[in-house]
């Protein structure tokens, strides 16, 4: 007998990656060249595309969500990718609530 199924290569099935991020003022300090943002958007670009979505948490003190969810258009990640450049600010960071953020 013969089995027919679809080429799983040309299937384009949903992906959704959240990415957290330390934004304290300890990692922007040894980040002059703001690489990370630059890491992310070569990211974006790479793996972007129909039925892919991301999500980035931004953690000092507080956490934050920077796309609000996962964001479905380039404009919620370029805020995104803006704010990583510029960091948190904080001189502390909070683990758990990036854990916590990230799971809501």
């Amino acid at each position: 007998g013969e089995l027919c199924t679809e080429d799983p290569a040309a299937l384009d099935f949903p992906l959704k990656t959240l990415i957290v991020i330390d934004g304290s003022s300890a990692v922007r300090e040894g980040d002059p060249g703001a690489r990370r943002a630059q890491a992310l958007n070569a990211m974006f670009e790479r793996y972007g595309g129909r039925n892919r979505v991301f999500g980035v948490v931004q953690f000092g003190t507080q956490a934050r969500a920077l796309t609000g969810g996962y964001a479905t258009d380039t404009t919620g990640l370029d805020v995104a990718v803006d704010s990583v450049a510029v960091g948190a600010g904080d001189a502390q960071r909070s683990f758990l609530e990036a854990l916590r953020t990230a799971s809501t």
